[in-house]
Order: structure tokens, then C-alpha cells, then sequence
């Protein structure tokens, strides 16, 4: 049976529009509600209850589960039916290779974007870390996962590249299963909590950078390697952490040392 996570859900209608668009709609549903942390690693999605939860045909439905699983967010079982994928220390490990790529570049592009695309990625930030701090101090730990993948996708919004933006979003959903998959007996406090105050340090880096390319190259071309070495520590302490807890680590506090 469909088992998941407690809470409300964001289901939405994907049913209308032609059959592609009701696939894409349902991809997208699916998606959000595993990006929510609705779902947690390992839990079923069985085919008729999913099929009336999002207003689709049974047809529709499969369709979207092939697509998720092209995405490495759904695994299918022979005999048994689809799953939400479980992520182990070697596949989080190459999730972090992935993000190193693409967001140590998305440094480089901030860089040299214009002045208004900085501070609309900037503000963006700072809204998404205000809404996770706000998320803390009221318990809700699946609102607080979800505003720190908003910090990281901001970033490679930059790159005004709509392609990479849209498998970052897929991405960033591996992500968050790859946390789920770390946060033992429910934990969430301690797999998303240590990240907001580096989410917010990001910002005041790249707000640095932003700042010296109002003064000269040479001051501009410090600020983004001096970013550029902030976010690859932050993604290597991150993945560490993951694959700690992933391992039976007790706590996600190795992070912020």
C-alpha cells in the first residue's frame, strides 16, 4: 500500500490537457510531493490508489512512474510493484560528484551575470532561508528541507540555461531522498538543520562577489574563487555528513565543524 510521510499532502489535479500534458502534470505532482518529503524512501506507490490521489488514468500513471524512474526517483520491482528509491553512501556520494560539477559553475556565472540577475538570485536566497528559519523555530522540518534545495536551485537559475535548471530540479529531488534516506527513526531535525546557517553564508559570499564586481576584475575574480572554495567545502562537509548518518553516524553536527 501507499504508505506516506505524516502530514498534509500537495496533491494537485493532473488530469487535464492532452495525454502528454496529463503525463508531464502527473510527473510533476509526483515530484513535489517527493520533493515535500510527502514520501519517504521505500514506500510503495501502488497504482490504483496513486491513480485516484492524482486524478489520472491507470495508463497516465504508468507512463509518469516510467519517466520518475528515468529520473532515479522511483525503482520497480518485479512482481512486487514501484517504490520510492532509497539512497545508499555510493549513490549520495555520486549525487554530491553532480552537484559539485554543475554548482561550482553556476559560481562562475553568477560572477559574470548581470547586476539584476545577481540580486534576484540573491533575494531568492535570502527569502528561502528566512522561511527555513521561520520552518525551524516552528518544528516543520519537511518545510525546512524544502526552502534549503529553493537556496541551491537559485543558484544555477543563474545560469539562465532552462535545461540545466530543469535537471537540477531533479537533482535536488534525489537530494532530498538521499536525506530522507539519512534521517534515522524520523530525524529530520538532524539532517536539515545544520544546513541553514551555510545556506545563509552563501548568500553573504555571493553577495561578496556581487559587491567586488562593482569594483575591478581582480577584485571580482577573488570574491567568486573565494565562493567557489566556501560552496565545494560546504558540499563536501554536506556529503559527508549524509553519507555519516546514511552509515549509522549518531548525529549531522560534523558539519558544522
Amino acid at each position: 500500500m501507499t504508505t506516506p510521510a505524516s502530514g498534509s499532502s500537495s496533491r494537485r489535479s493532473s488530469s487535464a490537457g492532452t495525454p502528454d500534458s496529463a503525463v508531464n502534470q502527473a510527473v510533476a505532482a509526483i515530484s513535489e510531493d517527493i520533493a515535500s518529503g510527502f514520501y519517504q524512501p521505500g514506500d510503495q506507490l501502488v497504482e490504483q490508489e496513486c491513480a485516484q490521489d492524482y486524478q489520472v488514468s491507470r495508463n497516465t500513471l504508468r507512463e509518469a512512474f516510467r519517466i520518475l524512474q528515468r529520473q532515479q526517483l522511483l525503482v520497480h520491482q518485479p512482481h512486487k510493484g514501484v517504490f520510492l528509491r532509497s539512497f545508499d553512501s555510493e549513490a549520495t556520494a555520486e549525487l554530491y560528484v553532480y552537484r559539485r560539477f554543475v554548482q561550482l559553475a553556476a559560481i562562475d556565472a553568477f560572477a559574470y551575470a548581470s547586476e539584476d540577475k545577481q540580486q534576484q538570485c540573491i533575494d531568492t536566497m535570502i527569502a528561502a532561508c528566512d522561511a527555513a528559519y521561520k520552518a525551524q523555530a516552528e518544528g516543520d522540518w519537511r518545510a525546512v528541507g524544502t526552502s534549503n534545495s529553493e537556496v541551491h536551485l537559485a543558484l544555477v537559475d543563474v545560469a539562465g540555461i532552462p535545461k540545466l535548471s530543469e535537471d537540477m530540479r531533479i537533482i535536488m529531488v534525489q537530494s532530498r531522498l538521499a536525506f530522507l534516506s539519512a534521517a534515522h527513526r524520523g530525524d529530520l531535525a538532524a539532517t536539515h538543520g545544520p544546513f541553514i546557517d551555510g545556506n545563509r553564508e552563501l548568500a553573504n559570499v555571493l553577495t561578496a562577489v556581487q559587491q567586488a564586481a562593482n569594483t575591478s576584475e581582480e577584485a571580482r575574480d577573488a570574491a567568486r574563487r573565494q565562493a567557489r572554495a566556501f560552496l565545494h567545502d560546504y558540499l563536501d562537509r554536506a556529503e559527508r555528513t549524509v553519507i555519516d548518518l546514511i552509515e549509522g553516524g549518531s548525529s549531522a553536527l560534523g558539519f558544522l565543524r
